[in-house]
């Protein structure tokens, strides 16, 4: 089965599904492939019913026809694909690589994104590599080379040894994400997971996790506030009209407020509090409802279509998830927050193998300083 094969893998292990689950909040549709798909082939009219989808969703899509499918057999830029696959193990870095492919198509606008496809596809070749000369005796140093884990040992199978794993493991993805959005926006205000963080709070004298959808949502509150400088701090209630009044104005979401929401002078916040508290709780944040109800408080609906900054709710929700499940392999909440406060080291790492990638074309594991 193809879906499971190209699940599998190290720096990359679970990449396609969880990615996938990240984007469409636990529902059927595939967005993540779906929107690859459109952005890949330049098609808007691809829809996850058809038939592809459907099949991929069933576990039903093999090698030949996901090559068929996105036209790799066609691209001479990417023709090595399908022979590697003769020799090599299907993986994470197979969908990682196709991807990074397709975004260097239509985004290479600058010298640094330019250099940048290159050390994402770098990343993916030295997954394949590790797959075609190493064997599991290796596998520890290989995650410790390339993930920064100072000390593991995955024979153990202890929730410790698998929460430093795989928290490294998702960090280390979307510090890719973080310092791709740096590039393209130019800006190092333009994402920033460091401030998402989980962490400890009191509730009624009892500590509890603050997943990292709450802590997003706390920061869209801050930063909304931040932009009202005249008003009062914002409270969650005036935040939840403000977002009633923009759907109402705003002429692509008119349509859709739910009618009871239609009062200008005290719309019913009811539906929109249970939302909010049910994403505090840990529910993943679909992209249009990104959209529709946090990024409408600073843009408009249309002109958040298809933009990056959207696409940062993905890791969001991909924090989330793992650290739900951590907390279903009764991993304490302390070990949790502990375990994602790296990220800033993950980052760190992330952009000196950047420069020095950028400096002599090759990409380095185990690297503080050149």
């Amino acid at each position: 089965m193809f879906e499971a094969e190209v699940n599998g893998g190290l720096i990359f292990n679970q990449f396609p599904k969880l990615m996938t689950l990240s984007s469409r909040s636990g529902t059927t549709d595939s967005e993540f492939i779906v929107k690859f798909a459109r952005s890949y082939k330049g098609d808007d009219n691809i829809t996850a019913d058809q038939q592809f989808f459907r099949n991929f969703r069933n576990g039903a899509v093999d090698v030949e026809a996901f090559i068929a499918f996105f036209g790799l057999n066609n691209e001479d830029r990417i023709n090595f694909i399908h022979e590697d696959l003769g020799k090599s193990k299907p993986g994470g870095w197979l969908v990682f690589r196709s991807i990074v492919l397709g975004m260097k198509r239509h985004l290479s606008d600058t010298k640094e994104l330019e250099v940048y496809w290159h050390f994402l596809i770098a990343h993916a070749e030295v997954e394949r590599e590790f797959y075609d000369t190493s064997d599991e005796t290796q596998i520890n140093q290989y995650l410790k080379d390339w993930l920064a884990i100072d000390e593991i040992n995955l024979e153990k199978k202890t929730v410790g040894e698998f929460t430093r794993y795989i928290v490294n493991m998702v960090m280390y993805w979307a510090a890719l994400f973080e310092f791709f959005i740096e590039l393209y926006f130019q800006s190092k205000d333009a994402c920033n997971f460091a401030s998402i963080l989980p962490k400890l709070v009191q509730t009624r004298g009892a500590e509890r996790l603050s997943f990292t959808t709450e802590q997003f949502l706390e920061g869209v509150k801050e930063r909304y506030s931040s932009i009202n400088k005249g008003s009062p701090k914002v409270s969650w209630e005036h935040l939840f009209k403000e977002i009633i009044r923009k759907q109402i104005l705003d002429p692509d979401l008119e349509t859709r407020v739910e009618s009871h929401s239609l009062s200008h002078v005290a719309p019913d916040t009811r539906a929109i509090k249970k939302r909010f508290q049910r994403w505090r709780d840990g529910d993943l944040i679909s992209l249009p409802d990104a959209r529709m109800y946090l990024a409408i408080l600073f843009a408009s609906y249309e002109d958040t279509q298809n933009h990056f900054q959207i696409d940062a709710v993905v890791f969001i929700n991909l924090f989330t998830h793992i650290q739900k499940e951590l907390l279903k392999a009764k991993m304490p909440p302390e070990g949790i927050v502990g375990a994602f406060s790296d990220y800033s080291d993950i980052k760190n790492l992330v952009v000196n193998r950047y420069e020095i990638f950028a400096n002599t074309g090759k990409l380095r594991s185990q690297t503080v300083s050149t």
